[in-house]
This record gives C-alpha cells, sequence and structure tokens, in this order.
C-alpha cells in the first residue's frame, strides 16, 4: 500500500482521524487573527500580493491534515511525534517519505502506517534540505553545514549518499556550496540551484564531477538566455518536466524558470520581476517568492508559492489555480480554501496526484511550526 493510500484516508476526510503516530489537526489562530511571520502579510494585502488585486480561482474538494509533528520542536519517533524546523520530503524508496528534520540534523521517515523513524543521523551530517531519489535507488541529500561543521556558505557544503536500508551517509562530493534544489535528470544526472551562487550545474553522481549549465556563479538578475549569459536570483526547488527539461523556482524574481539540458533559458509560468497572487494562464499568473516544485504524472506542475502562503498548481496546459492557503501565514488544516501554512519550504506528490506533502517548518524564524502536512486532491 502506498503512503497515498493509507494517508488519504486522513485528509480527505478534512479531520483529524487515528493512526498511528499520526498528529491531530488544529488552528493556532482560533480567533482569526493573522499568524504572521517574517515572512509576508496576510490575505489581501498589497504587500503580500503585489500592486495587482488578488485573482484566486480555488480548486474544489481539496482538505488539509497534518501526518506528524506539533508546535512543539523536538525529535521523538514515538508518539507525540515531534520535528525540529522540517524543512524538506521526497517521496522515495519503499513508499517511504523521507524527511529533511533541519535544525535536528537528521533524515526522517514516515512509512504507509504512519510510522515515524530516524534514518540518518550521524557526525558531521547536519542541516539537511536539498533531497532527491538517485538512480539506484538510494538517496542524495545536500547538507549546508561541511562535515566539519562549518556553514556552507557558497563555497563550503556537501552532498551525501544516504543508504535507505542502513540510514548511513558517505560524502559524495564536499565544497558544492548550498544547491537546495536537487532533481534526478533521465540520464541519472542530478540538476542543483543553488540559492546564494544563484546559478544551476549538473552532478554526476558517479564520478562527484561538476558542471556549470546556467546562470553565473555570483552574479544574481533576471535574464533569459543561454548558458552563463542567463540570470537567477535565488533559484530554488526544481523538477524535471515530462519532456525533459529543467523547470526552476526562481525565488526572488517571482517566476518558474524552463532550462534545457543544453542550458537554454525561458520563463515557464508568471510575469518575470513582478510579484503578485493572480490565477490564470501562465503569461497572467503571478507568484510571490516561489520556493519548491513537484510534479505528477500528468505533468501537473506544483509550487510552493511562500510569499503568498498558498499552495499552487499549474497544469500541462499552463493554466494556474490555488491548490490551498487562505494567504495567511500560520497553521491551519481543514478545507483547502480554508488552511494555512508558514514554513511550507519543502513538498512532493505522489506520481497519480492525489496526495502533496508539505514540510511546513519554521522558514528560519523562532515560531512554532514543526509539521508535516498532507494535501488531498479531488
Amino acid at each position: 500500500m502506498s503512503i497515498s493510500s493509507k494517508l488519504s484516508l486522513v485528509v480527505s476526510l478534512g479531520s483529524c482521524v487515528a493512526l498511528a503516530l499520526v498528529g491531530c489537526g488544529g488552528d493556532d489562530d482560533p480567533g482569526g487573527t493573522s499568524n504572521e511571520g517574517a515572512n509576508g502579510a496576510g490575505a489581501g494585502s498589497s504587500t503580500a500580493a503585489g500592486d495587482v488585486p488578488e485573482e484566486v480561482n480555488q480548486i474544489d474538494g481539496v482538505s488539509v491534515s497534518t501526518i506528524a509533528g506539533s508546535d512543539v520542536a523536538g525529535n521523538s519517533d514515538a508518539p507525540p511525534t515531534t520535528f525540529s524546523n522540517p524543512a524538506n520530503v521526497v517521496l522515495g524508496p519503499q513508499a517511504k517519505l523521507f524527511v529533511a528534520d533541519f535544525d535536528n540534523g537528521r533524515v526522517r521517515t514516515i512509512d504507509t502506517s504512519g510510522n515515524v523513524a530516524t534514518l540518518t543521523d550521524q557526525t558531521g551530517f547536519a542541516r539537511p534540505f536539498g533531497l532527491v531519489g538517485s538512480q539506484d535507488g538510494k538517496l542524495i541529500v545536500q547538507t549546508d553545514f561541511n562535515e566539519q561543521g562549518g556553514n556552507g556558505g557558497t563555497s563550503g557544503g556537501v552532498l551525501w549518499l544516504v543508504d535507505p536500508g542502513t540510514g548511513v551517509a558517505a560524502v559524495l562530493a564536499s565544497g558544492v556550496g548550498r544547491p537546495r534544489g536537487l532533481a534526478r535528470l533521465p540520464n541519472g544526472m542530478i540538476a542543483m540551484s543553488d540559492v546564494e551562487r544563484h546559478d544551476i550545474r549538473l552532478f554526476d553522481p558517479g564520478t562527484s564531477a561538476i558542471t556549470d549549465l546556467a546562470g553565473k556563479a555570483g552574479e544574481s538578475g533576471l535574464e533569459d538566455g543561454s548558458g552563463g549569459a542567463a540570470r537567477f536570483d535565488r533559484p530554488y526547488g526544481m523538477v524535471v518536466s515530462t519532456d525533459g527539461d529543467i523547470l526552476v523556482a526562481d525565488q526572488n524574481n517571482h517566476v518558474i524558470r524552463r532550462v534545457t539540458t543544453s542550458g537554454e533559458v525561458s520563463t515557464f509560468s508568471g510575469i518575470p520581476g513582478a510579484k503578485g497572487m493572480v490565477d490564470g494562464g501562465r503569461d497572467k499568473a503571478r507568484f510571490n517568492k516561489p520556493q519548491d516544485l513537484a510534479i505528477d504524472g500528468a505533468g501537473n506542475v506544483y509550487v510552493s508559492d511562500v510569499g503568498n502562503h498558498r499552495i499552487r498548481r499549474i497544469s500541462p496546459s499552463g493554466e494556474v489555480e490555488t491548490v490551498a492557503g487562505d494567504g495567511t501565514a500560520g497553521f491551519k488544516d481543514g478545507s483547502g480554501g480554508e488552511s494555512r501554512f508558514f514554513g511550507q519550504e519543502g513538498i512532493d506528490v505522489e506520481a497519480d496526484g492525489s496526495v502533496l506533502y508539505v514540510a511546513d517548518g519554521t522558514n528560519g524564524e523562532v515560531e512554532p511550526y514543526h509539521r508535516i502536512r498532507a494535501v488531498a486532491l479531488p
């Protein structure tokens, strides 16, 4: 049984259902007041939505629930399960959901029964963020800190190969910077988007060789073009599209970019440099600091639109809709349009598009958000 078949029972009811180690969702803002962090303003605000009115096309029949974690930081695998700023999630081998438990320096798993376990917790493995499955069924993890405990910055950072059976992490490459976005190409190469270098590179897991693909290290900007002539501004999460191109959440440019395997860069969705909260066609839609992407088997691209506190979806035809989130930072389970998210830094989705998973942590703020959320789609 897949994670989706086990957990969709929880989320489809729009309320907490008893499952082993599954947290009960609630509302940390019962009075209706905005529970804002430093990552943005509430729904309908011109600060959050830019200079144009919001246009929200909410998908009906969506429900959001909490599957693990709470408002308490910790590292308990046993109930009540706790995390400390979970920053990313990815579906992987044995139908497990892998969690980058950032502040705990661990990789955790959630199995098909809802059980949480610590997979990787070893010396030198600190601040995991980027996650992607390798071609041989293992897990590639990016850590901000290097194996000596130093902050990665633009020249530190490590890529690790984690055995999903034993949890042992071996260094694949050191000094890689901060490539928090990882995506596996059909040929097994790993595309990396570096939020501090502002570039896209390719990593060969077999040789550990790294080659430049697009953008120029250390130079942020907004420019389509080829290879080093293109510019990004904090490129974050990535996915590989159904046609083999790389899609990148270009966070500070408020757009989703397309990068071919030959390094040609163009705009995939959104208006370059224009933030906002507008659903509609790909050339009309606006985003506000999109951070992570996920893609299902039908080619729908899901966007964690952090500045808008919403999850969005881009159809294969380019139509952008809102999946979940009411535009206010905080925590609330329930129907898609009434739910609230805070960190939402990492997302992944079942191949059939039935359930989307969200790492809803603190987003670098001192806030009580340490949950893994599930978004059930119709």
